[in-house]
């Protein structure tokens, strides 16, 4: 069985078989405990105050910035505030992209374990496209003009114990405007794998896969 992927050119050796435990998405998330504790700090305010996510992280951008007028929300105690300015700071910033993937994958990833544990972690998962014309859209869509060092391949999938296809268009939907129990649902949609009018389908991947021939992308 075949799966698409675009991944680095320096990677790339036809036949090599990656293991999804030492090669997955959850890699590039940060782990240190400072900011994992911001992440986890601006899920739990968005769920209590129903803050947005925007709102949520431009304060922490205002404290990282030293703001002399920090975007506050009213909601949020004076107490409470000191605290969630040392965090801010002792984190990694939040304009890191990698902050921003980790921000949104521990959101998934909450919803998930508390709604849907059956569901594969996309964090141990080794990410792939169904077919050429998804691999295609997911290029426009998400990687835009960075493919300069990228290439599109086959891999075989047979040898994965976990194959498990999704709509990424739902969570495409999810954004910053939201908060935690607004974007909820859109999450549950994607667990639940339906499927929107223009589906970009993606696979999560858990076990052995074998790097095939490059392709072309339209």
């Amino acid at each position: 069985m075949l799966a698409y992927k675009i991944m680095r050119s320096k990677y790339y050796k036809p036949g090599a078989k990656v293991l999804t435990s030492k090669a997955n998405y959850g890699k590039r998330m940060f782990k240190d405990q400072p900011t994992t504790a911001l992440i986890h700090s601006a899920l739990d305010l968005s769920r209590q105050y129903c803050l947005s996510f925007q709102q949520i992280l431009l304060m922490f951008l205002d404290f990282q910035n030293r703001s002399y007028q920090p975007r506050i929300p009213d909601q949020i105690p004076g107490a409470h505030r000191r605290e969630l300015i040392a965090l801010a700071n002792s984190s990694k910033r939040i304009l890191d992209g990698n902050f921003s993937a980790t921000f949104w994958e521990t959101l998934y990833e909450q919803v998930r374990i508390a709604d849907r544990p059956a569901c594969p972690t996309r964090l141990k998962s080794y990410f792939a496209s169904k077919d050429i014309a998804s691999l295609s859209q997911y290029r426009d869509n998400h990687w835009g003009h960075k493919t300069r060092d990228k290439l599109a391949c086959e891999i075989e999938i047979e040898a994965c114990q976990v194959v498990f296809e999704a709509d990424m268009v739902i969570l495409d939907r999810v954004t910053e405007e939201m908060n935690f129990e607004s974007a909820r649902p859109h999450i549950l949609r994607y667990w639940d794998q339906e499927v929107s009018n223009q589906p970009i389908a993606e696979l999560l991947l858990q076990g052995t896969v074998a790097l095939g021939k490059r392709v072309q992308l339209a």
